[in-house]
């Protein structure tokens, strides 16, 4: 989508992609986040 947008030179399009991309982004820094807390050992 942001190539497209980029492309196309609509904006709209451009900032949907962007957020998109950074929504995606956070959630798996979340989740990994939330996964090393669970495996790690409890002393540590």
């Amino acid at each position: 989508m942001i190539f497209n947008g980029i492309q196309l030179n609509r904006d709209p399009v451009l900032v949907t992609g962007v957020v998109m991309v950074s929504a995606l982004a956070l959630t798996v820094d979340y989740l990994a986040g939330v996964i090393g807390r669970l495996a790690s050992p409890r002393g540590l």
